[in-house]
């Protein structure tokens, strides 16, 4: 007697929606890029454009991986999402609104006084802010 051993198949997923800004909810109207990596192999990175008008994509994606997703922009701010897909042996279609935020020209990165009243060094509030401005400088 032997034994057989199946596999079942990692069906295709249709991944489809909208990228919006956070603040209007409505399309951002800048070219961007949606970056997919799967984790079962980092090196395969899908780049999917989306509609810069409507905010809609379209990616097929293998079930059965989780996938890490980056919003590039010249005009929207760094962002990374990430999208678990389990294992199915039927294709099927996904619905996901991805909500970035959109950079605006003259926008407040940081507020802080930055001496404390008679002090030469500059204040920890103050740091902190210039090194949340710097986190936020090196991802974009």
């Amino acid at each position: 007697m032997t034994l057989q051993t199946t596999h079942a198949q990692n069906a295709s997923v249709n991944i489809k929606g909208r990228v919006v800004d956070e603040s209007t909810l409505q399309p951002v109207g800048l070219e961007m890029d949606m970056v997919i990596v799967p984790a079962k192999n980092p090196a395969k990175k899908i780049k999917v454009s989306v509609n810069s008008k409507s905010g809609e994509y379209l990616q097929p994606l293998t079930s059965g991986d989780v996938y890490t997703l980056r919003f590039e922009s010249y005009g929207v701010y760094y962002k990374e999402e990430v999208l678990d897909i389990p294992a199915t042996s039927k294709y099927r279609e996904e619905k996901r609104e991805f909500k970035v935020k959109r950079i605006i020209k003259g926008q407040v990165l940081a507020d802080a006084a930055v001496f404390d009243a008679q002090q030469k060094t500059i204040s920890t509030a103050a740091n902190d802010a210039l090194q949340q401005v710097l986190d936020v400088m090196k991802k974009n």
